[in-house]
């Protein structure tokens, strides 16, 4: 019997509305959101990469918008953004927005996708098992769905003739306003491989430990 297993993680990104591919997140006023660079966000005097640092608000830290990012886009390690006027805690500065999200970065000891769906998002039900036979292979489905739309797939295909099992993962993120925040979270689960350069276009983003392959999409609704 042959023990080969082939594997992959798709991510599909649900954006709420139609964005230009050049879109930065559209974020404004009073919006509380997450720091998601494993390396903390810098906020400044002035918008201003020379400009002198204030503070360095860390991984995982809230920090509210005091007006919507301006000036012309940029990159840092890949991501886009802009300069947004921020506050952390009782400081307020300038920071790139690019590391800034409505996701909450991953909690300590977390290290894979399922076990950050159930520790951010509240379960919508009990896992829903399905199992086909086909010919010559048998399927397993397994769907989990959380309340704020969130959903995971895991599709297990045995050969009865004794192929190698084949694993697909598809983790659905709804809501979100830029595809770069979900390449945040991969990095900072560890996914990413050393030197990618982020974000991705569709196809393949990275490899987990065990090897499986990382593809990322987009779908986008009205």
């Amino acid at each position: 019997m042959k023990t080969n297993i082939t594997c992959s993680i798709i991510i599909i990104a649900v954006f709420i509305s139609i964005l230009p591919a050049f879109a930065a997140q559209k974020y404004g006023k009073d919006d509380v959101l997450v720091v998601l660079s494993k390396s903390g966000l810098t906020i400044r005097e002035k918008a201003d990469m020379k400009a002198k640092v204030l503070v360095l608000a860390p991984c995982g830290a809230l920090v509210t918008m005091e007006g919507e990012p301006a000036g012309p886009l940029f990159k840092i390690e890949g991501i886009a953004g802009r300069w947004a006027r921020v506050t952390y805690r009782d400081v307020t500065g300038y920071a790139f927005d690019g590391f800034l999200s409505r996701l909450r970065a991953p909690e300590e000891g977390c290290t894979g996708l399922d076990g950050y769906y159930n520790d951010q998002f509240k379960s919508a039900g009990s896992p829903v098992e399905k199992i086909e036979a086909g010919e010559g292979t048998e399927e397993k489905t397994t769907g989990l769905a959380y309340s704020n739309g969130a959903t995971i797939v895991h599709r297990q295909v045995i050969s009865t003739g004794g192929g190698p099992e084949r694993i697909t993962s598809t983790y659905t993120l709804p809501g979100i306003d830029s595809v770069e925040e979900v390449f945040l979270i991969l990095k900072l689960l560890g996914y990413i491989e050393p030197g990618f350069a982020l974000p991705a276009k569709n196809g393949k983003a990275g490899s987990t430990p065990d090897g499986s392959t990382i593809e990322a999409a987009i779908s986008k609704k009205e």
